[in-house]
């Protein structure tokens, strides 16, 4: 008998949220953020288009740069073509809206992130926490060279 006449086809499943371990758990991945408040920002729809992606700076650059530890030369070098990016606004949002849990999105690591989506999640408008998150990182960059 062979392997394919015993084993079930599986059909698709949506991911749900799950335990992975004790106190850890799986998000949402990928699925925008539920009652999305994009008043002042990039739409929904615009965020799903990949046309803004062409444009970035990390498009032409080794992927492995944004997934380094946070605080190491490669990921301060990664934040820093970040700044220069064409569409850094529009990757924060991205990141934001759709929960990226890996990487350096729009200049900001996951931990920098993790507020500005609880704002979203609690109803602000997506122009205002988008807003504050690039201010945000501006703002660190001013004290470091100070």
């Amino acid at each position: 008998m062979s392997v394919r006449a015993t084993t079930q086809h599986r059909q698709p499943m949506a991911y749900v949220r799950a335990q992975a371990t004790p106190g850890n758990w799986l998000r949402d991945y990928g699925q925008p953020i539920k009652c999305l408040n994009t008043k002042r920002g990039p739409s929904l729809q615009s965020l799903l288009e990949p046309t803004w992606m062409r444009d970035a700076i990390c498009s032409s650059v080794d992927p492995e740069l944004w997934f380094q530890e946070s605080d190491t030369s490669s990921a301060r070098r990664a934040i820093s073509l970040c700044h220069e990016c064409p569409v850094r606004a529009m990757c924060l949002a991205s990141a934001l809206v759709f929960r990226e849990e890996y990487g350096i999105s729009g200049g900001l690591t996951p931990s920098q992130r993790r507020p500005l989506e609880g704002r979203l999640m609690r109803g602000h408008a997506l122009g205002d926490v988008l807003s504050a998150g690039l201010r945000r990182r501006t703002q660190t960059d001013q004290q470091g060279a100070a």
